[in-house]
């Protein structure tokens, strides 16, 4: 017990040892609270005969239910609705009026038929301006262009090598008809010139 003694011991002394802090100084130009006190408006002073039992009755005669509609008839007073009877009031179709339906015949003679057919037709829209593609689709579109200008390319190249070759064949054809002739041109020669002597 006696620990606990000398450690509150030492904690007072500690305390007392602390300097008080001055005091800060006055502000110069501030109002003094008696300024500001008259500077505030007054509240109006009730007369003495106005007491809570009045008040209390004013508020009561105000929740009161009332006959609006002896109200509007009369024209006398117009007072705001309650929430409850405002709601019912909107929700109420004006008038309470029922249409009556409109009678239709039912059979229709050709030129009404043929008017409606007339007047129900899908509205024509003109096709101008730009026309938008997927991006897909265009990049399917560009590789199927592509393909096909290379295998025309390939096309040409080979009607090119075919017709090359076909005027080497001419060309070949010439050349051996040129050489059966020149052949044949010999044979005949010789045959005229052996052959005769010999009859």
């Amino acid at each position: 017990m006696r620990l606990f003694k000398r450690k509150e011991i030492s904690e007072r002394r500690q305390i007392k040892d602390i300097p008080e802090l001055p005091r800060l100084p006055k502000l110069p130009g501030l109002p003094d609270e008696s300024e500001f006190e008259t500077a505030l408006p007054q509240l109006p002073e009730y007369s003495a005969d106005f007491s809570e039992d009045k008040f209390s009755k004013n508020i009561k005669d105000f929740q009161k239910p009332k006959n609006f509609l002896k109200e509007a008839v009369s024209g006398k007073k117009e007072e705001m609705l309650e929430a409850d009877e405002f709601v019912r009031e909107q929700m109420m179709p004006e008038h309470l009026e029922i249409k009556p339906n409109k009678l239709e015949f039912p059979y229709k003679t050709e030129n009404q038929k043929n008017f409606e057919l007339k007047s129900w037709q899908e509205p024509k829209t003109k096709k101008t301006g730009q026309v938008f593609i997927k991006i897909d689709k265009f990049e399917e579109s560009l590789k199927i262009f592509e393909l096909t200008k290379t295998k025309i390319a390939e096309m040409e190249k080979m009607l090119e090598d075919i017709k090359e070759l076909k005027e080497k064949e001419e060309k070949e054809l010439s050349y051996w008809m040129a050489e059966i002739q020149t052949i044949k041109n010999q044979t005949e020669k010789v045959e005229r010139d052996i052959f005769s002597k010999l009859e």
